[in-house]
């Protein structure tokens, strides 16, 4: 009987250090497919990261757009050795880039061909709500829609993990 006690306890023991571990793992470790296509949609606006005008040149502006299924809406999530996140714009084959590799709040986001720094990986985080946080690996800031504005065209730049909606993102697979 004691061993059997011993078992069940072993065994919710190994359970609870299980569901602890696990619900760190960052989403691109556990429910992000490297190589798929996704769509990220912020919480706030209901909109989609897009790609302004589906431009295809350096510094092209990242911004929220309604949700109209272009390629300058689509993202490929390329998950690197370390598990954060490279996003390539389905459109140009451009990266998600931080301006300048900057650090500071309100830093721009565009695309830029993608090369080898930090300010275009990003650790994908689920959050406890089903959503993501995009953190990115240089700045340690959060992808984030500027003001938590709400209209087509409102600015995607980079700033403090702050928990809100603004900073949360649906990403859905397409095909």
């Amino acid at each position: 009987m004691k061993k059997n006690i011993l078992a069940k306890i072993s065994l919710a023991l190994g359970m609870v250090t299980l569901l602890s571990f696990s619900s760190s793992i960052p989403a691109s470790a556990t429910t992000i497919a490297s190589g798929k296509v996704y769509k990220l949609i912020n919480v706030a606006s209901g909109k989609a990261l897009d790609v302004y005008a589906a431009g295809a040149d350096n510094y092209t502006n990242v911004d929220v757009y309604s949700d109209n299924g272009t390629g300058a809406q689509r993202w490929t999530i390329i998950v690197n050795p370390d598990k954060s996140c490279k996003l390539i714009n389905f459109n140009c084959n451009k990266a998600l880039d931080v301006y300048g590799a900057e650090t500071n709040d309100y830093t721009n986001v565009d695309i830029y061909e993608v090369n080898q720094t930090n300010a275009q990986n990003w650790n994908i985080i689920y959050n406890n709500d089903g959503t993501y946080k995009l953190i990115n690996v240089n700045s340690n800031k959060a992808l984030d829609v500027y003001a938590a504005g709400t209209d087509d065209y409102t600015n995607v730049d980079i700033y403090a993990d702050n928990g809100t909606d603004a900073q949360k993102w649906n990403i859905v697979q397409v095909n």
